[in-house]
C-alpha cells in the first residue's frame, strides 16, 4: 500500500504514541479518535487468528500448509 500513490502510512511506534492518548472504551470510538489524531481519511485494521511456524527453507516448505 505504501507503493500506491496518495497513499502514506502511519508507522506502528506513531499509531502506538498516538493510541496512548485515545480515550474511547469501545473499539469503534478507539479507532475512529486515532484515525482523527493522525488526519487519517480511514484506519485499516488485521488480525491474526492462527500462527503456525513455517518449518523449510527460503524457496520451499517441508510440510504444505493446510
Amino acid at each position: 500500500m505504501s507503493g500506491l500513490p496518495n497513499w502514506q502510512i502511519v508507522s506502528e511506534s506513531e499509531a502506538r504514541e498516538v493510541s496512548q492518548t485515545v480515550t474511547a472504551s469501545n473499539e469503534a470510538a478507539r479507532l475512529r479518535q486515532l484515525g482523527e489524531a493522525v488526519y487519517a481519511d480511514a484506519v485499516l485494521v488485521g488480525r491474526v487468528r492462527r500462527f503456525r511456524e513455517r518449518v523449510g527453507d527460503e524457496w520451499a516448505s517441508r510440510v504444505p500448509l493446510r
